[in-house]
């Protein structure tokens, strides 16, 4: 059945389903007359209307057919072919049906796929046509057109579609898709390559990701002939044969998953073949011990393939290693036999297929004599059927070693084409063919070095295991090896542990073996595998039976390393669950000393707290440990916030359990009857579950068993039932504490915020303490479940927290800035509180010009200051010698003698230093009340001398009065009143009538007109910038010069237009920039007239401008200061002395 919603129905049905319910409107005054006469009538709903609906829901629900339905106002179904009546009963049929054919319309399909290709040897050629039929209209559709392991050399899109667009998308890797838009055919044509695998050394494979078409056919022409191993089982096939082979096939009926595989007919014919050494990469390292010569081969196998060949190695090495392998990386060295001669190693390698094409010969030599000092003579492994041999050598050197280049044949220096390590010398040779050779002299260089010896030694439940790190600092040389000696060990019970022993450097870490000698078994030798300089550890685990460590009947001696005595060594004892040791010295009887720091082998073993670093002062000095057996101790420590909610106070616990040598899987607390905690382990949402124990005990199970530091969170609701609304309300609270059974509680602290109205009575042993998570908090050292507490359950909270008005006046005095602040509450709140940055403190706060003889300062994380809020808390039951009050101000009894509005004024002050002389940005700042969102009305004055005019930044927006234009202090303007006015007149009638009464006074009463800046009243800082009077002169000081010199050069006639422009653009900057132009234009103005009012009289005394010679003199030439003769005088002694050709003779006349 088909329900129609009139919330939801398919697009391609819409015309269908507006026509259904045209013929169903059609329909409803006969269902409306029939169901209103029942009702009329007065009887009780069960008329024929009902009665109709309930059969054609019945009708409908029986019915097992699929129908269209409609939802009536009720929610019942109704089939629609029953409301239409008989004339109608197949058209809703007729409709559904038409709709699920336009549905089943696909919206884009790959009509054909063509594809024809060209295989070369392992490349493939493929070029294919895809015909995309697009159904929907005026959309974009995506195509996958598949085709992963092939890559777009080309591509061109046509369509008999006028709007036809079309967009590839290749940004997977693995897939490549199109978007195509407009209906109609679109043919798609790609150009694309790739590669076939290899299978064999003559077999390859294709495989294809296509996509599914109607219609797909596939042809592929071979270069050379082939043979077909495999084709696509699902694919029709038909290959073209010849006598030699097949060199084309075609496919129809391409399955997605395409594939096939061939092998090339490979025609015999005898010919020689060719060998070339494309790559030739040798390295000989001297850090390895011993010396390794390695290095690789490219060879090129062409004209026909070979099944063997030759080499020759240099002398004085042996082989190791040879591997041989294709282009496709596939080993194809069957086997290869050694024949030694005198001029060195030659082999005879043997493939197990005539090959052809790219070989790859990898191989690595020792040289066989390791003692030095010797002569090392280097040349190219020499193949006897190649053409041309030439390669590179790299040498790297350590720092123990001595290298001299005693002889060099054929061969030149080049760079090093590979980084090294910082402690390794290389350098490298260019060998021009297989003559080239290169003889070293090698030298060892005496090694010094510095060890540090450090022993770790960490008990368990039988044994004691020791961890001997020794880091050794080579200073000159390099070492081969390392000798140490461990006394008494052939005697003791102490063993190596097998596998240990290791070579730890910057970059790996290698497994040493241990050699002992025959003679002492306290001596062995770790050799290590090349060559080491610069920084490394050597380190090696040890154990031993507790029992025989326990007593010191049996000293022990420090490992060490044989050719060092008498140095100091770090010993680091571990703790565990079960022992801790003490080492003590075996002469004196006494602990060794501790040292304050851990060293770098302890700091990977366990957490510092469980770790401790002693001295000893010779490496053969004997101690023994002082073993004590560990107790499993489970510590806590707890904090409780309390807060309070509607029905009772909301407790937020905290415990912090510190558990030591064991693990614990569940913690057991002890709950209060009629609790119902929620318990969290801290930094994971999930509760843990709780198993009731006992009437007050409950164990709650641990996600995994923890040790260490744990924190749990624990909420619950203790309910609090009283109606003494102002009185104190004592109350014993019941805390969840942990039992005492499993846990030891040392501390506990609880805390609240003043707003709450709770405190911990002060006679119970709980003492006042600062905390920075509350406002007020107390601490008790020891266990404790009962915390005694008053509660003062204050009447609802009005509206009346916030201030609607707040109004600040700031006076510059000297370095320092004074700011006063008025908020106008319209009634008195039972407490508020306001936020100043940390640097501003307030120096005096009044509630109706009655000051507030103490404030409560809490620190509180407030992210748009980052400051310190202060409280204030209205108390009935304030008196002075109350021991427990930690805020006091006015009781709300106040409030009825105060039927106006409360103002409360905040004094602060800060620091103003000046920045620099001529311009200094200041910002003020004034207490917030509330946050930043808060509607508050808000007006800030502020006053200073007349040497500094100020100028408002930021969203302060400043009145400008007229009688400010001027740039002199004048009385206050209409403007600044009116704009206050305005502003008074959205606040109700106490606050406006308030507001008034300070606005005015601050306004009239000082000499000096303070500036008006309207801000919100949220706003907790004026952001202002001040400028000295001395900046303003030396402004118009600088306008007057630059009006003066260029008017002495301007003609009579030009002399106005700079004036008319500065006049005409001085309204437009002010309207640009009003707050600047406010100040700065009065005195660029007077700049402005006193330079043209100069230009004018300079002009009027004489009827010539500034005069000069017309003619150069002998010897005049241009200066720093002009033209000689400029401001000289005004006339020439001789002016024949010097003609200029061409020039006329314009001596007499003048320049104005």
């Amino acid at each position: 059945m088909t329900v129609i919603d009139r919330h939801r129905y398919v697009r391609s049905g819409r015309r269908t389903f507006f026509l259904t319910i045209l013929l169903l409107f059609c329909q409803t005054p006969t269902l409306i007359v029939s169901a209103a006469v029942p009702a009329q009538s007065g009887g009780d709903g069960d008329g024929p209307a009902d009665g109709l609906a309930d059969g054609l829901k019945s009708d409908a629900l029986e019915s097992d057919s699929e129908q269209l339905l409609i939802r009536t106002k009720s929610g019942d179904l109704i089939p629609v072919d029953q409301i239409l009546g008989p004339g109608y009963s197949g058209l809703a049929g007729e409709l559904l049906e038409r709709v699920r054919e336009q549905r089943s319309i696909p919206d884009v399909h790959i009509a054909d796929l063509e594809i024809a290709g060209t295989i070369q040897s392992d490349v493939v050629h493929i070029q294919a046509d895809l015909k995309i039929q697009v159904n929907r209209k005026q959309e974009w559709v995506t195509v996958p057109i598949a085709f992963s392991d092939l890559h777009i050399t080309g591509f061109s899109h046509e369509s008999a579609a006028s709007d036809a667009e079309q967009v590839p998308d290749m940004s997977e890797s693995t897939q490549k898709r199109w978007h195509l838009y407009g209906a109609g055919l679109h043919t798609i044509h790609l150009k694309m390559i790739g590669k076939s695998r290899p299978q064999s050394p003559t077999g390859h494979s294709l495989n294809l990701n296509l996509p599914r078409a109607t219609q797909s056919h596939a042809a592929f022409t071979f270069e050379s002939p082939v043979e077909i191993q495999r084709l696509s089982t699902e694919a029709v096939s038909r290959p073209g044969r010849t006598p030699v082979g097949v060199t084309s096939i075609e496919f129809w009926g391409l399955e997605p998953a395409f594939g096939m595989s061939w092998i090339e007919v490979v025609t015999q014919v005898i010919r020689k073949p060719v060998v070339q050494i494309q790559n030739n990469r040798m390295k000989l390292d001297l850090t390895t011990i011993p010396v390794t010569l390695s290095g690789t081969q490219t060879l090129q196998i062409s004209v026909s393939s070979i099944s063997q060949f030759r080499m020759q190695f240099p002398p004085g090495f042996e082989l190791l290693e040879l591997i041989v392998r294709n282009q496709a990386g596939v080993s194809v060295l069957d086997e290869y036999r050694e024949t030694k001669n005198q001029n060195g190693q030659e082999v005879e390698v043997i493939l197990p297929a005539p090959t052809e094409g790219l070989l790859t010969v990898t191989y690595d030599l020792q040289l066989t004599n390791r003692l030095f000092p010797q002569d090392i003579q280097v040349r190219l492994p020499v193949l006897p059927d190649a053409n041309i041999q030439s390669g590179d050598l790299d040498i790297l050197i350590p720092q123990g070693l001595l290298v001299k280049q005693t002889e060099v044949e054929g061969a030149q220096r080049r760079r090093v084409s590979n980084e090294t390590d910082g402690s390794i010398a290389a350098t490298a040779f260019r060998m021009r063919s297989a003559d080239s050779s290169i003889t070293l002299h090698v030298e060892e260089i005496e090694a010094h070095y510095a060890v540090s010896p450090e022993m770790v030694f960490r008990p368990d439940e039988a044994n004691v295991l020791l961890k001997a790190r020794f880091p050794v600092n080579v200073l000159r040389g390099s070492l081969l090896d390392l000798n140490l000696k461990w006394p008494g060990y052939t005697g003791s019970e102490w063993k190596i542990l097998p596998g240990t022993t290791q070579l730890v450097t910057e970059k790996s870490r290698i497994p040493l073996s241990p050699e002992f000698t025959t003679d002492d078994t306290d001596y062995f030798r770790l050799t290590f595998p090349e060559r080491q300089s610069g920084q490394f550890f050597v380190e090696f685990e040890a154990f031993a039976p507790l029992t025989a460590i326990r007593t010191n009947t049996n000293p022990m001696i420090c490992p060490q390393v044989a050719s060092r005595s008498n140095e100091a060594v770090v010993i680091t004892t571990i703790e565990s669950d079960d022992y801790s040791l003490q080492p003590i010295d075996a002469q004196t009887s006494r602990p060794l000393a501790s040292a304050p720091y851990r060293t770098s082998a302890a700091t990977t073993q366990q957490e510092p707290s469980d770790s401790q670093t002693w001295i000893l002062d010779s490496q053969d000095t004997e101690f023994w440990f002082d073993i004590t057996s560990q107790a499993a101790s489970v510590t806590a420590e707890m904090i409780v916030g309390l807060a309070r909610e509607e029905s009772g106070i909301g407790v937020h616990q905290e415990i912090d359990f510190s558990i030591d040598h064991r693990d614990i899987s569940s913690i057991l607390l002890d709950v209060p009857d009629g609790i119902q905690p929620i318990v969290h382990v801290a930094g994971e949402e999930q509760p843990l579950r709780a198993t009731i124990e006992s009437s007050t005990s409950r164990s709650y199970r641990l996600p995994t068993a923890r040790r260490g530091l744990l924190r749990l969170l624990v909420d619950y609701l203790v309910p609090v039932t009283g109606t003494n609304v102002g009185k104190p309300l004592p109350l014993d609270l019941h805390l969840v504490v942990p039992q005492p059974q499993s846990c030891e509680l040392l501390r506990s602290e609880v805390g609240a915020d003043i707003s709450s109205g709770i405190r911990v009575s002060g006679d119970s042993g709980w003492r006042p303490v600062y905390s920075e998570s509350f406002e007020s908090a107390w601490q008790k050292q020891g266990r404790t479940d009962v915390v005694p507490v008053e509660i003062r359950l204050a009447a609802p909270l009005n509206d009346y927290s916030l201030p609607e008005l707040i109004f600040s006046k700031t006076t510059l005095a000297g370095n320092e800035a004074i700011t006063r602040t008025q908020a106008v509450f319209a009634r008195y709140p039972e407490s508020f509180s306001f936020w100043l940055p940390s640097d501003v403190a307030p120096r005096q706060v009044l509630v109706n010009s009655v000051p507030v003889e103490k404030l409560a300062r809490v620190f509180d994380e407030y992210p748009a200051t980052g400051g310190v809020r202060w409280s204030i808390i209205f108390r009935d039951d304030v008196e002075g010698s109350d021991p427990g009050s930690i805020s006091q101000g006015i009781g709300n009894t106040a409030a009825d003698d105060h039927p106006t509005a409360c103002v409360v004024e905040i004094v602060t002050n800060q620091d103003a230093a000046a920045e620099s002389n001529l311009l200094s940005d200041l910002s003020i700042r004034r207490p917030q009340f509330g946050d930043t969102d808060s509607i508050m009305l808000g007006v800030w004055f502020f006053e200073s001398n007349d040497a500094v005019r100020v100028v408002g930044q930021g969203e302060a927006d400043q009145s400008f009065p007229r009688s400010h234009l001027s740039g002199f202090p004048l009385s206050l303007g209409v403007n600044e009143t009116l704009e206050i006015d305005a502003l008074l007149s959205a606040c109700s009638e106490p606050v406006r009538a308030q507001g008034k009464v300070g606005i005015d006074t601050w306004l009239h009463g000082s000499q000096s007109r303070p500036d008006v800046f309207f801000v919100s009243g949220s706003s907790s800082a004026l952001e202002i910038k001040l400028l000295p009077r001395m900046s303003l002169l030396l402004l118009t000081a600088i306008v007057c010069l630059v009006t003066f010199i260029p008017g002495l050069f301007l003609p009579r006639n030009l002399l106005f237009v700079p004036l008319v422009i500065v006049i005409a653009a001085a309204p437009a900057l002010f309207l640009y920039m009003p707050q600047w132009s406010v100040v700065l234009l009065p005195y660029a103005v007077t700049g402005l007239l006193t330079g043209s009012t100069a230009v004018f009289f300079h002009r009027i005394s004489t009827d010539r401008g500034m005069r000069f010679s017309t003619k150069p003199r002998p010897g005049d030439a241009l200066t720093v200061f002009g033209m000689s003769g400029f401001l000289g005088g005004s006339s020439v002694a001789d002016k024949s002395d010097l003609v200029i050709p061409g020039v006329p003779d314009r001596s007499g006349a003048g320049i104005r």
